[in-house]
């Protein structure tokens, strides 16, 4: 996956912040990336039903070491003007620690709603 700036896309990352066992997350942050969709365990892109169930991030590791796991996103969703610190309606979560090595990180995605559709 090639990381043209003309492919970056917007995304909300809400960092999560655990207090006396309660989780809650932190407002949302706008990040510019690219990301496709993909299956579960390997580098090709998923088709079929499973086509939207994943998302691979692959950016530089400074763009990698936003994410963390469980923390919350808003891909096709728009954050709520007013912060949701449940962030309820937030349509991806991610899926295990990012990968970072020297020049490349990687970060997956799983989808958290129903609805699919595609930002082009």
């Amino acid at each position: 996956m090639t990381s043209l700036l003309r492919n970056k896309r917007t995304l909300y990352l809400c960092k999560v912040n655990i207090e006396n066992n309660i989780t809650k997350y932190k407002e949302p942050e706008k990040i510019e990336t690219n990301y496709q969709p993909t299956n579960s365990e390997g580098e090709m892109i998923a088709l079929g039903p499973e086509y939207s169930e994943f998302l691979r991030i692959k950016d530089n590791p400074s763009i990698g070491k936003k994410f963390g796991n469980g923390d919350k996103c808003y891909v096709f969703i728009t954050p709520p003007s007013e912060h949701d610190f449940l962030c309820k309606n937030a349509d991806f979560i991610v899926s295990g620690e990012p990968l970072i090595t020297l020049n490349e990180s990687e970060v997956t995605l799983k989808r958290l709603t129903g609805k699919k559709q595609w930002k082009i």
